[in-house]
């Protein structure tokens, strides 16, 4: 079974950034420019955070958060909205 999880970071290395980026790029769906949605299964989201825990050093945030079904149905965009959020 899959969780949806909301994952945003705050990176201020360019290098750092772009590894970060590109591979939650390839996990799940870019809804910010630092936020991402992924919809994960319970193993998947170790392999995830194991990923991230290499690519980002001590001076670098990442955050993850787990979304239940009813959290993300009740979710609203203002403004733009990501084309591909409707996958979840």
């Amino acid at each position: 079974m899959k969780q949806a999880y909301l994952v945003s970071y705050d990176i201020s290395e360019p290098r750092s950034l772009q590894r970060v980026a590109s591979y939650l790029e390839t996990q799940g769906v870019r809804i910010q420019k630092s936020v991402f949605l992924l919809s994960l299964s319970r193993h998947k989201i170790h392999s995830v955070k194991a990923t991230l825990g290499k690519l980002v050093s001590d001076e670098h945030h990442v955050m993850i958060i787990p979304l239940s079904a009813r959290a993300l149905e009740k979710s609203e965009f203002l403004g733009s909205h990501p084309d591909s959020f409707h996958i979840f």
